[in-house]
């Protein structure tokens, strides 16, 4: 999630191709192991698998309504403020991801 936070502040300074392209490629790549690790996280907190199907679901939710709700924010070219809100909520789903990782860090949950 840290690389992912970091990536996403440098697409502050994109008006550089360069620093574009590298923040793409690295928040992509990060991402993807981030939302991997999420994912599996909530199959080993319910052993039904419901909890990872409704991640999922709400994670392509989001992916499909994200872009036109933000597009608001955007509106005249206001990157900037699309950046920052994007950075806040990042390091809201850090925080909030922290607790339930730390459980299953410590191996307070079983596998059954």
């Amino acid at each position: 999630m840290l690389l992912t936070l970091a990536g996403t502040y440098v697409f502050n300074y994109s008006g550089v191709k360069w620093i574009w392209i590298a923040a793409n490629i690295g928040t992509g790549i990060a991402w993807n192991f981030v939302i991997s690790h999420l994912l599996g996280m909530c199959a080993r907190f319910d052993q039904t698998g419901q909890t990872a199907v409704w991640a999922g679901f709400a994670s392509k939710m989001g992916l499909a309504s994200g872009p036109m709700l933000f597009s608001f924010i955007v509106g005249a070219g206001n990157y900037s403020a699309l950046i920052a809100l994007a950075l806040v909520l990042l390091a809201f789903a850090t925080f909030a991801s922290a607790i339930p990782a730390w459980v299953l860090d410590r191996g307070a949950l079983t596998q059954t």
